[in-house]
């Protein structure tokens, strides 16, 4: 399925996008910490986590992983694998799962460990069942419907959504009392409320943002120079010591 995926208009809100992927290859790959949680739908072949010790631990065959602070790797346990994923925005876990949104940071987890056992049963048949790719997506979204019914009086805290939406893109702007007082919130309810709702304290998120924008400008070649002006590095020593905590790499690697 090559073209883009229609998100529902009732879930657009809180599903960012849905993607179809497919890996031919047993090696390990490396995913980053990001902005967003991933839901991992696998129609065929099956995924496994693999840890520090180089051990793989299999994972159902739907799971999710919340926002991170550090990198995971995972590994096909087939050689063809194919994926639906499901990107959510972080307030997304509340409104689907009824839980809050930190409960699931650094954590990989199969959804049938917050969903009951008789709604993923009929999740799988319909996926089993179904004769297209676009029956199958069709199936996904209707699921994901029934659990937005499910939990219709949830809205996300509007100032806490806009605000992760202007860190994503200004990640180094402000400090965080300058950002509590600009959308009316002491610290302290400021950092329990972007918590709950995105999953990570303001100064983590900010921290993630900062890093994908740094991906973005290694991949398109920038220098240490302009990383460092752009981005308010103040030496690189804390630019590669900050890399290597996300990515296990040095930018000179990554760049490899």
């Amino acid at each position: 399925m090559n073209n883009p995926i229609a998100i529902h208009p009732l879930l657009s809100p809180y599903i960012k996008e849905i993607v179809v992927i497919s890996q031919h290859t047993l090696s390990p790959y490396t995913v980053y910490p990001g902005l967003y949680p991933v839901i991992g739908l696998q129609y065929e072949g099956k995924l496994a986590q693999v840890n520090k010790d180089r051990e793989t631990s299999p994972l159902t065959w739907m799971g999710i992983t919340g926002l991170l602070t550090s990198y995971k790797e995972f590994k096909a346990l087939s050689p063809s694998t194919k994926t639906v994923l499901v990107k959510l925005y972080p307030w997304g876990i509340p409104k689907f799962f009824k839980e809050p949104a930190n409960l699931l940071s650094n954590q990989s987890l199969g959804l049938n460990e917050l969903i009951n056992e008789e709604k993923m049963n009929r999740l799988e048949e319909k996926i089993a069942s179904a004769d297209s790719l676009s029956s199958m997506i069709n199936s996904i979204q209707a699921f994901f419907i029934e659990l937005y019914e499910a939990n219709s009086n949830y809205e996300a805290e509007r100032r806490i959504t806009r605000l992760s939406q202007e860190l994503s893109l200004n990640p180094d702007k402000s400090t965080i009392e300058e950002i509590a007082r600009h959308y009316g919130y002491s610290k302290r309810s400021l950092e329990r409320h972007f918590l709950s709702t995105i999953g990570l304290s303001p100064k983590k998120f900010m921290r993630s943002a900062r890093f994908q924008l740094v991906l973005s400008k290694l991949e398109a070649g920038a220098s240490w120079s302009t990383i460092a002006n752009d981005l308010n590095y103040y030496d690189q020593a804390h630019y590669i010591k900050e890399f290597r905590e996300f990515s296990g790499l040095t930018p000179q690697q990554f760049r490899k």
